[in-house]
């Protein structure tokens, strides 16, 4: 049942018509309360015992998500436009640090951190996680803003989210919880867009839903086997040889990072096929020498003498190389693959077929025709077993994400958010002494106003001829709500005569 605030406002104050001007507020609030006495028994939340308090700005779906440009939408933007970073990691790495110490953010700065702690840590604490997962949705792109929007559920696409033209999917899990989804709406996702990669962006709960651990990770048509229906585990080769070639520097600008950049890509087979050279050792050819080439200025390579090369004076370069093959598992060999693999793919023999197609038609650049074949099947092959009707959801493994993350980086940490009730105090108390006492007791009465009012209109003892009796409990808190509305009004209006007034000048008659 909705409520008409409006409504009630009105027939509690119908005999008076001039309801909008400060003074007529408070004396209404007099006459309505008979000046009752101010109860100090209400119990606070653990967020009302927070030294500066803010009115949740709910992300919604429509207004905020979905719609860019809309005044919902810009007003949530403003709250979060201060938060640094370009990237959600950089933004996750920015916040995290504003409560290790925010003692050097600025006003403006401080406003926006601490209103998206009080709306995230709202999100994250108070709903379970696939709850919080769908108002996250609606909360990131108002966090980035510009045209990134929520992706209605109706397109039927995998995509939650747009961030300035990137595709997310969206996930809040346990710490034990297992990133999955519709294998066949992933297929036909890049069936379709086989060259727009499906960014993911986990949050994984710890401690009690205190600590709000942040991973990402990329599936491409490049890294797709590689996550979906995967192997039991990460397997790396041990090193598979080495070569020591000779090499001349002849060009002075050139860095030890930049030389180690080029020559590992022009190795035999490089980043073919899992393969990988590394160097292992650099120093000068003369003399069998162990010490790397002198470095100077900008990292240059230099001679001996730090002299520049040239081409007529070139430095002579020992470099040894290390190959190391990383693979995922072959089909068919001897690491097994875990159950979800074979759902999707078939067994070892079947899961061999789409392996092998899927090198094949990565070499060809024929990565559309594969993800259809999977999908529709070819003349010779039915599609894979995941594919509808069976409708198999794909899961990744945790701790295989994480070997993933350690062996080849293909799964990012991004960093954490610390929402326990220690560490928000803490932020928002010295943010209180950032904003000043003024903008604090303002936001106060602000938030505090719109419970105080609601508590005072929904406690319903009715009104002139359906007066009825309330409860003693009820008469009291009514009372008591009604008193701090008072107070509240009082105090915003001090701030904004102090604060506000004098900036902008007296509205006009």
């Amino acid at each position: 049942m909705a409520f008409d605030f409006d409504r009630l406002v009105e027939n509690h104050f119908k005999e008076k018509r001039n309801i909008f001007g400060f003074e007529s507020i408070v004396s209404l609030i007099e006459e309505a309360l008979d000046l009752a006495p101010l109860s100090e028994e209400s119990e606070k939340s653990e967020r009302n015992m927070r030294a500066v308090r803010f009115p949740i700005q709910f992300p919604t779906e429509i207004n905020v998500g979905q719609s860019p440009g809309s005044e919902d939408r810009e007003i949530f933007h403003l709250w979060m436009s201060k938060i640094s970073g370009e990237t959600i990691g950089d933004k996750v790495k920015a916040i995290n640090a504003f409560i290790k110490d925010p003692q050097f953010a600025s006003v403006q700065e401080a406003l926006s951190y601490l209103m998206f702690l009080n709306v995230f840590a709202f999100v994250l604490k108070q709903f379970n996680a696939s709850v919080a997962g769908f108002l996250w949705e609606a909360f990131l792109p108002g966090l980035v803003g510009g045209d990134s929007q929520q992706v209605p559920t109706e397109k039927g696409d995998i995509t939650d989210v747009e961030l300035k033209g990137v595709r997310y999917s969206l996930k809040v899990l346990r710490p034990e919880g297992e990133v999955g989804g519709s294998f066949y709406d992933l297929v036909k996702h890049f069936a379709e867009n086989p060259d727009k990669p499906m960014v993911y962006l986990i949050i994984k709960k710890h401690d009690d839903d205190t600590r709000m651990v942040f991973w990402e990770f990329t599936i491409s048509a490049e890294t797709f086997f590689d996550f979906i229906g995967h192997p039991a585990r990460v397997v790396e080769d041990e090193p598979a040889g080495a070569e020591v070639k000779t090499y001349q520097v002849t060009q002075p600008g050139f860095t030890r990072a930049s030389l180690i950049r080029e020559l590992e890509g022009i190795m035999p087979g490089a980043s073919k096929e899992g393969v990988k050279w590394k160097i292992v050792s650099m120093d000068y050819a003369e003399g069998a020498r162990t010490d790397e080439p002198v470095v100077g200025g900008a990292t240059r390579i230099k001679h001996e003498d730090k002299s520049k090369p040239s081409e007529e004076n070139p430095v002579v370069l020992n470099i040894r190389f290390e190959k190391k093959k990383t693979r995922i598992g072959l089909p068919g060999g001897k690491d097994p693959l875990v159950s979800n693999a074979e759902k999707l793919w078939g067994d070892a023999n079947e899961y061999e077929y789409w392996y092998n197609l899927y090198i094949k038609s990565q070499q060809l650049g024929k990565m559309k025709e594969f993800f259809t074949a999977v999908q529709k099947g070819t003349r010779d092959h039915k599609p894979a077993p995941g594919i509808a009707p069976n409708a198999q959801q794909f899961e990744i493994n945790w701790n295989y994400a994480e070997d993933l993350a350690k062996s080849r980086g293909l799964v990012q940490d991004l960093g954490e958010i610390d929402i326990s009730e220690k560490a928000l105090n803490a932020s928002f108390a010295v943010g209180s002494d950032i904003i000043g006492k003024s903008l604090t007791k303002l936001f106060n009465a602000v938030t505090d106003l719109s419970d105080n009012v609601a508590k005072f209109f929904l406690i319903d003892c009715g009104t002139g001829e359906a007066l009825k009796t309330c409860s003693p409990e009820d008469d009291a808190q009514r009372t008591a709500a009604g008193f701090s509305a008072q107070k509240n009004v009082v105090d915003i209006s001090e701030v904004v005569n102090q604060e506000i007034i004098p900036a902008i000048g007296p509205a006009s008659e």
